[in-house]
């Protein structure tokens, strides 16, 4: 996730490609190093990006070396499981923003990343094992 690996990437994808990343991402200030690192770095690549609201941290971040990036393909909805379909209409339709003022360009030579989120992934891992326990 550093500005050295999307550089390399964006050279491999095709002029109209596309980047999209599913990660999880909390926004909450004081809590958002990752996502808004994650958005300045693909910004500073890319530019075009995107990020998209997902359920339970979950966060799409799309970027294209298209200035225009719209959904060429909208998904038909009558497809998507039922019990899922309402998460997946609110992501194609909300967009999130990172704040301009945090986070930093993650490079290889300094992705502090680990560091600055283990707080968020920590409760990541908890959530997930006690999602778990109620099966």
């Amino acid at each position: 996730m550093t500005r050295e690996a999307f550089t390399a990437i964006r050279r491999d994808l095709k002029p109209e490609g596309t980047l999209v990343i599913n990660t999880f991402g909390d926004f909450d200030p004081g809590q958002d190093f990752f996502a808004a690192s994650l958005s300045k770095t693909l910004v500073s690549v890319f530019p075009s990006v995107r990020i998209h609201k997902g359920t339970y941290g979950n966060t799409l971040f799309v970027a294209s070396s298209n200035t225009n990036l719209v959904i060429v393909h909208p998904p038909d909805f009558d497809h998507v499981n039922s019990a899922c379909v309402s998460y997946v209409r609110e992501a194609f339709a909300t967009l999130r923003e990172t704040d301009p003022a945090h986070g930093i360009v993650l490079t290889d030579d300094f992705n502090p990343v680990e560091f600055y989120d283990a707080k968020n992934r920590e409760a990541m891992r908890r959530s997930l094992a006690d999602s778990m326990r109620e099966l």
